[in-house]
């Protein structure tokens, strides 16, 4: 693995004192690391890299990885300071929910500047500035006409609130809908899975200052490739609806949830409302200056849903009728699963939201079972400190030992490109990890392949995915890649960000496709 100066000095000291590296957080240097670390200063700084041996490979530096993505994750879940985007309060610790009782106040991640208050919806609206929130209001606002059906019967939403509605000019159901799959999720309790991108500073100002936000500055070619400043970090989060403040949550288990009042629009009942809301996945993605294709971590609820208990592939899609209002099955212990066994079957029909825009459903449609088709990585015994699932336990213990609801969350994913000169582009396959290169190894033995029997989707955000190394994170937006070996044909060289390629204003839809 290439290494900068910095971590080569690391790596120099490694045998006699843990080294300072990525903005003084310790950098691992052994297996197993030191301690987890979840109420310290250092535990709320994302980590700038991620610091491997350079004599330590696939799979071993997996732990590195792995370890990575929960020190990102730490610092993201932390509560964030009073009028400070992407900033941690000092002064606080990480959530210890209580039954009933939402977050307050949000955290660094829920600051970061939102997708809707970075790309227009109308011709005369504009992005504000990093630490000015968007008035739904104004006269130059981001929204369209959500602000006049956004009420609690009380007051009308306001700059600074967290909002889950959609962008009405990409459609009510724009957020709602799996970025892959362009289908949504219902989760047990009969309620409709909602998605949130968003920026950090360092990437936001990258689109502000060079007003990619607009079609027309996107690059028009290889030469023109966008190149996001080290430390971007974006991330995509995603909800479950659990009623109304002050009812009874709509789940088994809310205080095993980090949960916030948002702003909900119903497309069916055509209402808004503020409605409390639990995490049930969050992808987070970091360019650092070891991996210039980003880092992929991804994050979910521990109880989303169970693994599948056979290899077979998915039945047949689901089939039924919408029943209003819709089945409901609030005492599951899964959100996405009744936990009767049955089968995950295929994508239902009633499921694709392009079809609601013109043949709308009376009403959400009702839940099916969700399985997590490949089990997260884990080692055999003479070599689990090197699986996801240890990281994950050693994590969650220390978030067990501080009574934080952190604990019931899970890393999934994390995935990184092997780098070199990628001929279609570093996050595909045969230059990511999990990935594959059979290329160099003809008789395919299961050594030649990288993590390749990893799981790759999120149930809660790539539910509707096969669970394959050619439809992971990297390989999905590999398709807006940008870099001196991408291929030259590249139309999107967008580093790697799609929703540039989405959101652009004006819509994909009203503008000729990418040069």
């Amino acid at each position: 693995m290439r290494t900068s100066l910095l971590a080569g000095v690391v790596l120099f000291f490694a045998a006699a004192a843990p080294s300072a590296f990525a903005q003084g957080r310790p950098c691992p240097h052994a297996v197993p690391f030191p301690g987890a670390d979840v109420s310290s200063r250092q535990a709320m700084l994302i980590p700038n890299d991620v610091c491997v041996p350079e004599n330590v490979g696939v799979p071993k530096n997996l732990a590195y990885f792995d370890d990575y993505s929960w020190r990102a994750f730490i610092a993201l879940v932390w509560p964030a300071a009073e009028g400070q985007r992407g900033v941690p309060d000092v002064s606080k610790k990480l959530g210890r929910e209580q039954e009933g009782m939402p977050s307050d106040p949000p955290l660094v991640f829920e600051t970061f500047k939102a997708e809707w208050e970075t790309f227009p919806q109308q011709a005369k609206a504009h992005p504000t500035d990093w630490d000015i929130s968007d008035d739904p209001a104004g006269a130059t606002s981001m929204w369209t006409d959500l602000q006049r059906r956004c009420s609690n019967g009380i007051a009308l939403a306001k700059p600074g609130d967290f909002f889950l509605t959609p962008r009405t000019s990409f459609g009510e159901f724009e957020n709602v809908r799996q970025a892959a799959s362009a289908a949504a999720l219902v989760a047990q309790n009969g309620t409709l899975v909602r998605y949130l991108a968003a920026y950090n500073e360092k990437a936001y100002h990258y689109i502000f200052s060079r007003r990619l936000y607009l079609a027309e500055n996107l690059p028009k070619d290889q030469k023109q490739a966008l190149a996001f400043p080290v430390g971007s970090v974006t991330v995509k989060s995603s909800w479950i609806d659990l009623g109304k403040p002050g009812e009874t949550a709509s789940v088994a288990h809310p205080e095993r949830f980090h949960r916030r009042l948002a702003w909900l629009f119903d497309p069916f009942a055509q209402k808004c409302e503020q409605h409390v809301v639990g995490l049930v996945g969050l992808h987070i993605v970091q360019k650092t200056p070891e991996h210039p294709a980003w880092v992929w971590s991804s994050f979910e609820h521990v109880a989303n849903a169970p693994n599948r208990k056979s290899p077979a592939a998915r039945d047949h899609p689901a089939s039924f009728d919408n029943v209003c209002p819709p089945r409901a099955n609030t005492a599951s212990p899964y959100s996405f699963n009744d936990g009767s066994g049955a089968a995950m079957k295929g994508l239902p029909p009633n499921y694709l939201v392009d079809r609601w825009q013109t043949n709308r459903p009376p009403c959400t449609p009702p839940p099916v079972n969700v399985e997590r088709p490949r089990a997260i990585n884990h080692d055999p015994p003479a070599i689990v400190t090197r699986s996801t699932t240890a990281t994950n336990s050693k994590w969650q213990g220390a978030l067990r030992s501080h009574g934080s609801v952190w604990q019931n969350y899970q890393l999934v994913l994390t995935q990184w490109s092997m780098g070199g000169r990628c001929r279609n582009g570093c996050g595909v396959p045969d230059f990511s990890v999990p990935g594959r290169n059979l290329n160099s190894c003809p008789d395919k033995r299961s050594a030649c392949n990288r993590l390749a029997n990893s799981a790759i989707v999120n149930t809660s955000m790539e539910t509707w995915l096969p669970d394959k190394i050619e439809s992971s994170c990297m390989a999905c937006h590999n398709r807006v890649a940008s870099g001196r070996d991408d291929p030259p044909n590249n139309k999107d060289p967008l580093d790697y960000v799609l929703s540039l390629r989405v959101s652009a204003y004006p819509p994909r839809d009203a503008r000729p496709e990418p040069r």
